[in-house]
């Protein structure tokens, strides 16, 4: 479930447990997944899906946290392989 007062969009790095995923911040490098399509959670609270392991996805294609570093955003893709979400060119 995407937390309400958020709006996802496709390929966005999120956070969060089941029931509470938000969008992930440029600091996070720990239990990071994607979001598969976009999502309007901006007044409720809403279900989705995200891609969590076994995965390819073109890094063109990622919306990383806004201000993410270039070093954050390869800390950010490390953690993604490190759940199995291979960030190809």
């Amino acid at each position: 479930t995407f937390s309400s007062g958020n709006n996802i969009v496709p390929c966005q790095v999120v956070k969060g447990a089941d029931t509470a995923v938000v969008p992930a911040v440029a600091a996070d490098t720990t239990g990071l997944f994607l979001s598969y399509s976009a999502y309007n959670a901006t007044s409720a609270a809403v279900r989705g899906v995200a891609i969590k392991r076994h995965a390819v996805v073109n890094r063109n294609l990622i919306t990383y946290p806004s201000g993410a570093t270039a070093p954050q955003r390869a800390a950010i893709d490390a953690a993604l392989l490190a759940a199995s979400i291979v960030v190809r060119s």
